[in-house]
């Protein structure tokens, strides 16, 4: 069986490139199309149509041996060229018949291997292939069945180098050209080089091998096998070369293409006008190109049109990372801010007497004076400069009266709402008998006192874990201001506090007043004028007459406990008609003393270490801190000593020093 030779001829405007638009003649990748437009149909037999192009190919052999380029040395062109690609050769080869006829020239194959070296690790040419051939399997875009550029159309064109094709989608897969598996029933005696081969086949290449095959002697056919076998094998090793290089070219060249892309968009962004934005991000430039439409643009071949469509993108990142920066700036500002306040404030309490009031860090922050220095500072600047709380450190006790004057105020207007007359002495007004907090957070209840409440730890500082809801607002400045932000940071650092009763926890008891009002009223005195300190000083002892029984006796109280004693045996009576009559002078006498013995049995148990040393603070129980007294502070043992010993041992300033009722015995 004869198989002739069908080629496709190409009559339009494009030069016919006989090595690229066909598969090699070696390989027998020889296919017939039909229907072809622009005259790709069958070739003819015609003689006239073979004059013509005959004649054809003498003309243009003539104007090659007449063109001018060709009157250069041929070194002038291979010095030339060997900076070029394949990829260049042969598109320059596709661009007129003489450039054409040129580089399919043996001669020009010395230009072709110089223009390989410059592809990194690209296999030699293999004798079965020519070298316009070779370029067009690693670099082309064309099919060699249906002739359609896939790159415009934007399909799949793979090369199947064991085969020695390019071929689209469509064409694989059509039966005219390829194969699954030999025709054993033809070629029966290839069998064993069906192992060695590949189970898609050109349908042309087998056919050429049976002709072969059936011309030759029968002797001969085994002898034909090895050569064929033999020759195959080396085409496989070369393609399998092949297939590695190009992925690892297509990788090489995919990532040259994405650098190429992320250098014009950094060129671009430093174009409108983010240059300086792109100096200070310090080798961190990468982040604008990991945005998912930049990143997916880079993976193409770059143009304006897409450079100018990414404006807008490149306008957006480069202004969220504007304000990263300034917001990371602005964080490490507000950080070392409050770190140097705080050690500060650290300093300036050490230095205060025991048991006195002082702010937290949070409270010093809430000062006008101090919020002028953070916004004094610049955002910009990249490190803080400390010597700018100097003046902080100077004033702290200036700044710690300003403070605890304010948060007075704020006190006198949980007690007033609508705010006390210009006459009111506020801290005489807060130490009246009848002025009680409470804690909502905690069991404090309603016995605080307003130095108590100052220094209540509820007030002070945020409960861990911290519950949302119970988060306060941001106090200062509008939204994305400093101080704003740094009013934020507060909120979520708990170890510099929060602004004294930031959470609301501490309110005025109205239950107190009531009970205060009738104790107050009960002796003699008047509740406008009467202080808490003028109560103690009286120390009046009261009875609750329905507590008391036959069972456990009568119950006695001081006059601060009543207000607890209220809040938990009588809370849905009416103040007014409990009660709770004072005590008889000898009998109050009496009370007294044994609530003052108990409670100084209770202070003087080893385990107790709730009282304190007015000169060194140390903690422990009365019995230990009146030795230490007089012996580490020099104080004469003595009895005329014993009221100045006492006066150096004190309770914390935020302690519940309220006494627990006293039951009286026996009930009569």
């Amino acid at each position: 069986m004869e198989v002739q030779d069908k080629r496709p001829v190409s009559t339009g405007a494009a030069i016919p490139d006989v090595e690229t638009r066909t598969p090699d003649v070696e390989r027998g990748c020889i296919v017939e199309y039909k229907g072809r437009k622009r005259g790709r149909g069958i070739r003819s037999t015609d003689t006239g149509n073979n004059a013509k192009r005959a004649k054809r190919k003498e003309s243009n052999a003539m104007t090659l041996s007449h063109s001018p380029f060709m009157d250069l040395p041929f070194e002038v062109y291979e010095e030339i060229f060997k900076y070029s690609k394949p990829v260049d050769l042969l598109n320059l080869s596709r661009t007129s018949v003489s450039w054409h006829m040129f580089f399919r020239d043996t001669e020009s194959s010395r230009i072709w291997r110089a223009a390989r070296r410059n592809i990194p690790n690209m296999p030699d040419r293999h004798e079965s292939m020519t070298e316009m051939r070779y370029a067009h399997l690693a670099f082309g875009y064309i099919c060699d069945f249906c002739h359609r550029d896939t790159r415009k159309l934007k399909i799949s064109c793979q090369v199947y180098w064991k085969l020695r094709v390019r071929s689209c989608k469509a064409c694989l897969g059509n039966r005219d050209f390829f194969v699954q598996g030999l025709p054993m029933e033809r070629v029966y005696e290839l069998e064993r080089f069906s192992r060695v081969n590949y189970t898609l086949h050109s349908l042309a290449l087998i056919k050429r091998w049976w002709d072969e095959y059936n011309r030759i002697d029968f002797n001969q056919r085994k002898d034909w096998v090895k050569q064929k076998i033999a020759k195959e094998e080396s085409i496989v090793l070369h393609a399998t070369e092949c297939e590695t290089w190009a992925f690892q070219y297509e990788r090489l060249l995919a990532q040259e293409i994405k650098e190429e892309g992320e250098a014009l968009v950094i060129k671009r962004a430093k174009a409108l006008g983010w240059g300086d934005e792109i100096a200070r991000m310090a080798g961190q430039e990468r982040s604008l190109l990991m945005d998912g439409r930049i990143a997916k643009a880079c993976k193409k071949v770059m143009n304006e049109k897409v450079l100018a469509d990414l404006e807008i993108v490149i306008n957006l990142i480069m202004q969220h990372k504007k304000s990263e920066r300034i917001q990371r700036l602005r964080n490490h500002l507000i950080r070392d801010f409050l770190k140097a306040l705080d050690e500060i404030r650290n300093v300036g309490t050490n230095q205060l007497p025991f048991n006195s009031v002082f702010p937290t860090t949070a409270d010093l922050f809430m000062l006008p004076r101090v919020q002028e220095i953070l916004n004094s500072c610049n955002p910009e600047d990249l490190t803080f400069d400390p010597t700018c709380l100097e003046e902080i450190q100077d004033s702290f006790f200036q700044l710690t009266v300003e403070w605890y004057k304010k948060t007075l105020r704020e006190l006198l207007h949980l007690v007033i709402p609508n705010g006390a007359p210009d006459s009111y002495d506020e801290e005489m007004m807060l130490r009246l008998a009848t002025t009680l907090f409470k804690c909502t957070k905690c069991s404090q209840g309603a016995s605080m006192r307003y130095i108590t409440a100052i220094m209540h730890s509820c007030a002070r500082q945020l409960p861990s874990p911290v519950p949302f809801m119970t988060m306060p607002q941001p106090l200062l400045g509008p939204v994305g201001s400093v101080l704003n932000e740094a009013s934020q940071w507060l909120m979520f650092n708990p170890e510099y506090g929060v602004p004294w009763n930031a959470l609301g926890v501490i309110e005025v008891c109205s239950t107190g007043y009531e009970i205060g009002s009738l104790v107050v009223t009960m002796c003699g005195l008047d509740t406008v004028w009467t202080t808490a300190k003028d109560m103690d000083a009286l120390n009046p002892i009261f009875e609750c007459v329905p507590c008391g029984n036959e069972y456990s006796g009568r119950c006695m109280m001081t006059w601060d406990r009543a207000v607890e004693h209220k809040k938990c045996h009588h809370t849905s009576e009416v103040t007014s008609s409990i009660k709770l009559p004072r005590l008889q002078p000898e009998e109050e006498a009496k009370i007294r003393g044994n609530i003052a013995e108990r409670l100084a049995r209770k202070q003087s148990n080893r385990d107790y270490k709730e009282l304190y040393c007015a000169h060194c603070a140390l903690a422990g129980n009365l019995v230990d801190l009146k030795r230490h007294v007089l012996w580490s502070h020099h104080l004469l043992d003595g009895q005329e000593c014993e009221k100045d010993v006492l006066e150096c041992i004190i309770s914390s300033i935020d302690a519940c020093v309220v006494q627990e009722e006293y039951w009286a015995w026996p009930y009569a």
